[in-house]
């Protein structure tokens, strides 16, 4: 289902106006608060939860002399990083990077070097130490910020077209919220929970942690 198809059935549900909006764009009154209300629903849906879908491997190149990046170069795309799976690849074999917090970093020596640890600031920003002495190829797991939906076309990154529904009842939750009408929120809620229930498949397992490091400690981060 596309962002338009995902607003049609939401309206269609809550009985306002039967088909619902012909394209999201432009929308005012009910249907544009439809349109926003399936907006909200599908980040917070995506943020709910570590999702499978979510995970993502790529790979980035540090540039010699910098070791701060506020965004890594080519992935615009980048929420959490897995700290056990960020590797410094332009070595042989692959020297998987060391986390620290980045008070460390802000106090050690400057120098430059092979990269062999990282950090994130709190805002978000990379940081790595020794500064790359040359252009730095950096292997990472991560989960993946979300995608607003936005136009007609836009379809939601759930790898099942028949998983999308939950959004659509995600956003009827909110109409009847917000309208004070317990009857359609209830539908939303007991059609949400169903479609979770199937969406499960894709929560990650109890613990998919890489195997314990040799020297790292055991409250080293999952993810920052």
């Amino acid at each position: 289902m596309n962002f338009r198809d995902i607003c049609q059935l939401a309206v269609k549900e809550a009985g306002v106006k039967d088909g619902g909006p012909s394209t999201v764009i432009g929308q005012s009154g009910i249907l544009g608060l439809f349109v926003t209300w399936v907006q909200q629903a599908w980040v917070e849906l995506w943020y709910e939860q570590e999702w499978k879908f979510r995970w993502k491997r790529a790979t980035t190149t540090l540039t010699a002399g910098t070791a701060e990046y506020a965004t890594l170069p080519g992935l615009s795309d980048v929420d959490r990083v897995f700290a056990y799976e960020i590797w410094n690849a332009s070595v042989t074999p692959k020297q998987r990077l060391r986390y620290v917090d980045h008070s460390v970093i802000d106090q050690a020596e400057v120098m430059s070097d092979t990269v062999a640890y990282f950090s994130r600031k709190p805002n978000g920003s990379f940081v790595f130490y020794p500064t790359p002495a040359a252009d730095t190829s950096v292997r990472l797991d991560y989960l993946m910020s979300v995608t607003a939906l936005a136009a007609d076309a836009d379809i939601p990154a759930i790898p099942e077209t028949n998983l999308h529904q939950i959004i659509a009842y995600k956003a009827l939750m909110k109409y009847g919220a917000n309208n004070e009408d317990e009857v359609a929120y209830m539908k939303g809620k007991s059609e949400y929970d169903t479609y979770f229930a199937r969406i499960a498949k894709y929560l990650p397992d109890m613990d998919c942690r890489p195997l314990p490091v040799t020297s790292v400690p055991d409250n080293y981060p999952r993810l920052v």
